[in-house]
C-alpha cells in the first residue's frame, strides 16, 4: 500500500471521526438545551406547586382559627345556657316562695276579712238594739211626759 493511499484513508477516517464528534457535540449541545428547557419547566412547575401548597397550607390556617373561634363561640354560648338555665331554677324557686307568701297572705286578708265583717255584723246589731232602745226610751218618755202633762 502507498503511503498516500494509507495517508489519504487516515485522512478519510480522520474526517469521518471528526464529523462524527461534531454531530455527537451537536446531539450533545441539543440535549443540553432541552435538559435546561425541561429543568425550567420543571422549577415553574415547583414555584407553582410550592406557591399552591403554601396558599393551602395559608387557608388551612385560616380554616382552623375559624374553628378554633368557632369552638370559643360554642363553649360562651354553652356557659351562657348553663347560666340561664341556673337563673330560670332561681326564678322558679323565687317564684314558687312569692306564691306561697301570696297565698299566705291572701289567707291572712281572707281571716282578717271575716273578723271584720264578725265585728261589723256585731256592731250592726247593738246599733240596731240602740235605735230600738233608744225609739222604746223615746216612747216612754213621750208618754211619759203625756201623763205628767194630762195628769
Amino acid at each position: 500500500m502507498k503511503p498516500e493511499t494509507a495517508n489519504s484513508k487516515l485522512q478519510a477516517e480522520a474526517n469521518s471521526l471528526k464529523a462524527r464528534i461534531s454531530d455527537l457535540e451537536k446531539e450533545k449541545a441539543d440535549l443540553i438545551a432541552a435538559s435546561q428547557k425541561a429543568e425550567a419547566d420543571s422549577s415553574k412547575k415547583v414555584k407553582a406547586l410550592n406557591n399552591l401548597i403554601s396558599r393551602l397550607r395559608s387557608e388551612a390556617k385560616e380554616k382552623e382559627a375559624e374553628i378554633q373561634a368557632k369552638i370559643s363561640e360554642i363553649e360562651t354560648l354553652k356557659a351562657s345556657e348553663a347560666a340561664l338555665k341556673q337563673s330560670d331554677e332561681q326564678n322558679k324557686v323565687k317564684i314558687e316562695s312569692l306564691n306561697k307568701n301570696m297565698a299566705d297572705l291572701t289567707e291572712k286578708m281572707n281571716n282578717e276579712i271575716a273578723k271584720k265583717k264578725k265585728t261589723i255584723m256585731l256592731l250592726a246589731i247593738l246599733l240596731a238594739v240602740a235605735v230600738i232602745l233608744a225609739i222604746i226610751g223615746f216612747i216612754i218618755g213621750f208618754a211619759r211626759k203625756r201623763k205628767v202633762a194630762s195628769a
